[in-house]
């Protein structure tokens, strides 16, 4: 038999080079891991998994604890940490100063042993450093020794049997983030499950390419190596017959393959020859695979394309190279490359054949990524980098588009943000921010508009005649303007900084929010269009006339998953949930758009820590509001950033050309977390297809290429006709409220509402703000008031326009059974119609005729709350037990198990945000918030649930209501309003301070001289028992005319409490001489510090809220105005 040469060497030639790609080294280094892995399983398999050693729930923010353990003879142990039954989340566990020793008492520092098994959630391992220190801080205490590793994880230690014990501390590192709980646990073996996935983990991160391979093999879509190991039981011969199925697929070439197959027997100990000739022959193999993939990605793609247009040529010529790749591997001639080659050249002509691409010009916006990688700071044009901005690409589908450059010679050099053509194709909407301005910190971008010919450029916001106009006349941001949208009437909405507020999880970075504004064509007329708490972005006009946007806010939920989308109508009302609102997978939907000819929406599922960028998916909304159902990934390679990993390739700025095209934006650098930052030229612009195909459309090399638009006219959507007078539109007019079933819920409440409490959210004015109570960065609610719900579930309603509203709805006893976790705001003299609370937005509720219920109530306000900003602990409950608690609980027996007095204490603060790192409340508030009892329960920070459920948090929750419902102090159960007052503040999760001025009245220091005359006023009328009292058992200094010294001897009907009646003691009422002089004697011992300045800063010499620095410069640039 004549033996073929030349094939076979052409041939393994052409094997040779494709695997020189992985290095011939990597071959063995993968089997030697995996076999070592499986060699380890089988020594551990029969130890037992119970702990020898943990730290049971270890409370985050406390002092590292020891471990110790007993580790004669052992090959070695894992180390866990686990969650601490609260969640994951900052999670920072940290083994501190690992130590082994031997049998003659030398000790080794275990951080010098390689951990080759190993598995983080979150981040990686990091060694003598954390993932963002050098040094790890526990409690309170700097280490600089250890394995920092973010829970669940899994450390294996290797000992060899060298070392008789392993001494350890634990502890969370930097701070309590988060959940509460941690825990560590030590052991000599863990369950046999989670051993292969922690060895399957390590493979498929330091081996992925052969992973990818093995995804097929395995038929896994992720997690290969975990299957791989599950099958140890029979793995040689799973890995003989996969060689010999691959090995024949390479024609000539298996033979090489094949012969080494047989020279290595069936002996256990060759798993890691098998193992590595199964690498080598998979490799080869793939070539293959990618043939045959490529010719089926063709014939998909004429199928689609075909269903538009018939192509024939096109469909002979695939024909040709499916038989050419039939004949290859037999070919002395045959080049997979060059087929391969042939195969995406004619690919890429058949999708370019699709009716949709039938346009000649293609807008594109050269911007690089900012310098600050997080979804809010990527705006500021601080953070912006220069770049050409609005270039178009003419005959875009050649190999060298001709590029027109728009704003070269016509505005400075600068960054153009999101520009949005009009319906018409003839004007272009854009952000711009002036490099020239010299300070970075100064830059801004406001927005322009430009013809696509060049001609007629203009400014639109910021200019010489924008009043600029801020949220309550505050000048704590600068002004930024983005996001331009132009809408069906000719109107264009926006988002703005202009609201004045920030985001309360930045701890004390500049990071404004900016929410919905619009103006007309001209950029007059400029108004806020929504009101919300946090951020919005990129909206854009649905196919029915609603605008659709990103919209963030976290009221007493977890503040980095939740952005979602929202539809409002073109004058702002009807504002509505889109997707999202429950959903933290992905954690945020961003540029969202309307696909052409689609019910469905575009949209890149994006990160929070992060650049504005991901994974582009489609969103039905008739298949649901929330969850993964109503998803369709169009680039699955990409995982949904920061919520499923941080992928190795990400996409932005998605512009849908029906539900199979899409031209986006793509970067084959990995996505990259908040303090990286991103490539200057990551970014070019592709087309991609629900295939999975993508094909490059154009990249610059010197700098990124983003915001694909064709310039075609598009549809123009419907005009929707205003639902509120220009009139009512400029006025404070409020808003009318109709809910037709407040008891419609998602939830089984097991009772029936009341009434509906009306909360304001009060935003953050500066970057850095004091903490308002337990809870951090709490947002301050103010109780607008109290309406009823009527016996059929009705209300209708009276409610203040253009602030945000969180709706809580009460039982009898006026607590709250359900609480928002979101808002409502209305435009002035708009009607707000809901069937519900919290419904099914797909089901209808039932007939409801007209009936007297539906005459608008007016909002009860509540009493004793009439004081400037939100609700105050120390002037609204405060008074209420010094009425009626403090003779015992503070001055008398019952002090030590429950002091109730209003003495100042420093709360210390345990988790971000840490600035400051304490705060004063009210000894009162500190025992009744910590009482182990639990008569207080908080929703806090990154600790809340996913959504609302019945009575899970507030006065329901906790004990103290009820103690007082049942009768514990029958005075607070007579006084409706005490009670009230008391029910109330327990239902806005425990606020102690109602503001965020650092200048609160409730901390101004005591003068020494005025409240020893007053005391000795005291002593004279009153007596020495009396006088001797602590300051703050007879003073209230938020509120001097609740103190309990004004008005325990002032008689009910004049508005005090009776409690003193004696003659020559009582006062005769609040025009009495006697009781005027004694206000004035209280409130000459306090030292009033000055008033806060009305533009919202600290107006400290020192500022202290980070906001200081703008007055000036808005004084500066409205002179050079």
């Amino acid at each position: 038999m004549r033996k073929i040469i030349l094939p076979t060497i052409v041939f393994c030639a052409f094997l040779c080079t494709t695997f020189a790609e992985t290095k011939l080294d990597e071959a063995q280094a993968w089997a030697n891991s995996v076999a070592n892995a499986i060699e380890l399983a089988n020594v551990l398999k029969n130890l037992p998994t119970e702990p020898m050693a943990k730290s049971g729930q270890f409370r985050k923010g406390d002092r590292a604890i020891d471990l110790k353990v007993d580790v004669t003879g052992l090959k070695g142990i894992w180390l866990t940490v686990g969650p601490g039954g609260d969640g994951t989340g900052g999670d920072h566990g940290a083994w501190l100063e690992p130590t082994l020793v031997d049998a003659n008492g030398k000790e080794l520092d275990a951080t010098t042993i390689t951990i080759p098994w190993h598995y983080v959630e979150w981040q990686r391992l990091f060694v003598n450093k954390t993932y963002r220190a050098p040094s790890f801080i526990i409690g309170d205490q700097p280490f600089t020794k250890g394995w920092w590793a973010h829970a669940v994880s899994h450390l294996y230690v290797p000992l060899d049997g060298k070392y008789t014990q392993f001494l350890t501390k634990v502890g969370n590192d930097w701070g309590p983030h988060g959940s509460r709980w941690i825990d560590f646990t030590i052991q000599r073996n863990i369950p046999q499950k989670t051993m292969d996935f922690v060895f399957g983990h390590c493979h498929d991160r330091d081996f992925p390419k052969i992973a990818e391979l093995l995804k097929k093999d395995m038929e896994s879509q992720d997690k290969p190596h975990e299957i791989l190991f599950n099958k140890k039981g029979n793995i040689n011969s799973t890995i003989r017959d996969l060689i010999a199925k691959h090995a024949n697929r390479l024609g000539q070439a298996k033979t090489i393959y094949l012969n080494q197959l047989k020279d290595i027997d069936d002996n256990p100990a060759n798993l890691q020859k098998l193992l590595a000739l199964y690498y080598k022959t998979r490799f080869a193999s793939q070539i293959v695979d990618k043939a045959d993939e490529a010719l089926d990605f063709a014939r998909k793609t004429l199928e689609l394309v075909q269903k538009e247009r018939a192509l024939p040529e096109l469909a002979r010529q695939l024909e040709a190279l499916k038989q050419e790749a039939k004949e290859t591997p037999d070919n002395t001639e045959g080049d997979w490359n060059k087929l391969l080659r042939k195969i995406a050249k004619l690919r890429r002509q058949i999708i370019f054949e699709h009716p949709a691409l039938d346009f000649q010009d293609l807008l594109v916006n050269k911007q690089p990524p900012t310098t600050f990688n997080h979804q809010c700071d990527q705006y500021l044009g601080r953070f912006s980098r220069p770049g050409p901005g609005l270039v178009i690409l003419k005959n875009w589908k050649s190999d060298k588009p001709q590029e027109i450059e728009l704003l070269k010679g016509k505005l400075p050099q600068g960054s153009v943000l999101h520009p949005d053509l009009d319906f018409d194709a003839r004007k272009i909407a854009f952000s711009f921010c002036d490099h020239t301005v010299k300070t970075k910190n100064h830059r801004r971008f406001f927005i322009w508009e430009i013809n696509v010919d060049g001609t007629g450029l203009r400014q639109l916001t910021g200019r010489q005649d924008d009043p600029l106009e801020t949220w309550g006349k505050r000048q704590t941001v600068l002004i930024e303007d983005y996001d331009p949208c132009y809408l069906p009437n000719g109107n264009i909405v926006f988002v703005s900084t202009r609201c004045s507020i920030y985001g309360r999880c930045h701890w004390t970075r500049y990071t404004p929010s900016y929410l919905l504004y619009l103006m007309d064509k001209d950029g007059n007329n400029i108004r806020q269009f929504s009101f919300g708490e946090a951020n919005e972005w990129d909206p854009s006009v649905l196919h029915d006339g609603r605008i659709i946007y990103t919209r963030w806010d976290y009221i007493n939920r977890h503040d980095t998953v939740y952005q979602s989308l929202w539809t409002t109508r073109q004058d702002g009302t009807g504002t509505a949930h889109f997707y999202g609102n429950y959903t933290n997978n992905p954690c945020m939907q961003a540029e969202a758009r309307a696909i052409p000819n689609s019910r469905k929406v575009i949209a890149t599922a994006t990160a929070h820590h992060a650049y504005t960028n991901g994974s582009i998916i489609h969103i039905d909304p008739l298949i649901g509001e929330d969850g993964l159902e109503p998803l369709t990934r169009l680039t699955p390679d990409v995982p949904f950033p920061e919520t499923e990993g941080w992928a190795m390739t990400n996409y932005c700025s998605p512009w849908p050309l029906n539900e199979d095209l899409t031209l986006a934006a793509y970067s084959p650098l990995p996505g990259r977390p908040e303090n990286h930052d991103k490539n200057h030229s990551a970014y070019g612009i592709v087309l991609i297809d629900s295939l999975g195909g993508r094909e490059e459309i154009y990249r610059d090399p010197t700098t990124s290429t983003v915001c694909p638009i064709p310039l075609v006219p598009r549809p123009k959507p419907p005009v929707l006709m205003s639902t509120i007078s220009e009139t009512d539109a400029k006025s404070d007019k409020p808003g009318l409220v109709y809910i037709q079933n407040a008891n419609i819920t998602r939830q089984d409440l097991n009772t029936k509402f009341s009434a509906l409490r009306l909360n304001e959210i009060i935003g953050q004015p500066t970057p850095a703000v004091p903490h308002r109570g337990a809870v951090r960065q709490e947002v301050v609610k103010r109780v607008i008031g109290t309406v009823p719900v009527n016996r059929d579930g009705s209300s209708c309603f009276e409610m203040p326009s253009g602030i945000p509203i969180q709706i809580q709805a009460l039982d009898a006893d006026g607590l709250a059974v359900m609480s928002m976790r979101s808002f409502i705001y209305a435009q002035p003299g708009e009607i707000v119609a809901c069937i519900g609370c919290h419904e099914n937005r797909t089901q209808t509720a039932g007939r409801q005729t007209a009936t007297s219920s539906m005459i608008p109530k007016k909002v009860t306000p509540l009493k004793n709350q009439d004081y400037q900003g939100g609700f105050n602990y120390v002037r609204s409950v405060q008074p209420v037990l010094d009425r009626y608690c403090i003779q015992c609980h503070g001055l008398g027996k019952q002090t030590q198990k429950l002091n109730l007095l209003g003495t100042l204490v420093e709360r210390p603060i345990d988790g971000y945000p840490e600035y400051p790192r304490s705060t004063l409340v009210p000894t009162s508030y500190q025992t009744l918030v910590t009482h182990p009892e639990k008569l207080v329960v908080i929703a806090q920070r990154n600790e809340e649930t996913k959504q609302s459920k019945p009575k899970d948090y507030f006065a329901h929750a906790g004990k103290l209501a009820k103690f007082l419902l049942d009768g514990h102090c029958k005075p607070i159960l007579d006084d409706k309003n005490a009670l009230e007052l008391i029910i109330t503040w327990l239902d806005l999760n425990a606020q102690c301070y109602g503001d965020y001025s650092w200048s609160r009245p409730e901390l101004d220091k005591i003068d020494p001289n005025g409240e020893k005359i007053l005391r000795n006023a005291i002593k004279k009328r009153f007596g020495d028992q009396l006088a001797q009292q602590p300051y703050m058992a007879l003073v209230n200094v938020a509120e001097p005319d609740k103190s309990r010294i004004l008005n325990i001897a002032l008689p009910i009907p004049s508005g005090g409490w009776g409690q003193i009646t004696t003659q020559g003691q009582m006062f005769m009422g609040r025009q009495d001489p006697d009781w005027i002089h004694f206000k004035k004697l209280v409130e000459n011992s306090i030292i009033r510090s000055p008033a806060p300045p009305a533009d919202g800063t600290c107006g400290r010499k020192q500022c202290i809220c980070g906001s200081c620095w703008i007055p000036p410069i808005q004084r500066s640039m409205a002179k050079a105005k």
